[in-house]
């Protein structure tokens, strides 16, 4: 498929006009959430803004668990924001771990930052959402055990080029890339931007994550007389139809 570009935003964007982002050519946006328990002040009105305008959405929070009880219960928050929008998400949940504190080797190493990552993305699992990891490469390789991560979450790779047209030179299988920032039009200032090379919407239905379904339940009504119920009843059954009657 061809790359599809992607923004994400949070409080520091302001007054958006989605209908504008998406006749810029942004197809999908990726929302924070918050942190810390803490709701990001702009999540619902970004939310509701892209929904209205046909965008695809995923959504971020910025964790800062020290363990994987604190981690859980980051995901547990992120989980009660999200699910008022059941069937709205079409892009992963990420976990975006990169506070300074995690640098702190007296507190924390590459395994229990993993675990973190790890526990939240797995609590996401759980309750039905899609979960991926937002990184950069030096914290791939420095700060965590990569091949972990790797293995088990598909990865959103923050490295900068400052160009769309200047290509990474960091390759893990990434499905998104953060290339650096833009302006674009109904956001005021520079937003961070991407690329995706997956199909998301597909992956994830198929998945069968996120709440996100192509089966309807279809229901009929006929009125028959007493003699015609049985082979009505009959034709309706062959179709796959669970087949009521009720005395009118």
């Amino acid at each position: 498929m061809d790359k599809v570009r992607v923004i994400d935003i949070s409080y520091a964007q302001q007054n958006v006009d989605f209908q504008a982002v998406k006749a810029s050519g942004v197809k999908a946006v990726i929302i924070r959430t918050g942190y810390l328990g803490k709701t990001d002040t702009r999540f619902s009105a970004h939310m509701e803004g892209a929904i209205a305008a046909g965008l695809d959405i995923g959504v971020y929070t910025y964790i800062m668990a020290d363990n994987t009880a604190q981690a859980a219960l980051e995901a547990r928050q992120t989980i009660n924001r999200i699910d008022r929008y059941r069937g709205k998400i079409t892009y992963p949940v990420y976990c975006d771990m990169e506070n300074g504190k995690y640098y702190d080797e007296s507190k924390y190493n590459d395994s229990t930052r993993t675990d973190v990552i790890e526990v939240f993305c797995n609590t996401v699992k759980a309750a039905g959402y899609y979960p991926a990891v937002y990184i950069n490469p030096s914290w791939l390789e420095h700060w965590t055990e990569k091949e972990r991560i790797l293995k088990n979450y598909d990865i959103w790779l923050a490295a900068w080029t400052q160009s769309a047209d200047i290509p990474t030179r960091y390759n893990y299988g990434q499905k998104m890339w953060q290339w650096g920032t833009e302006t674009i039009k109904g956001i005021n200032g520079h937003v961070d931007s991407n690329f995706c090379y997956v199909d998301y919407p597909a992956v994830i239905r198929k998945a069968g994550m996120n709440y996100l379904s192509d089966r309807y339940l279809v229901t009929a009504r006929k009125e028959v007389s007493a003699g015609e119920i049985s082979i009505t009843a009959d034709r309706l059954k062959s179709l796959g139809f669970e087949v009521k009657t009720k005395l009118l």
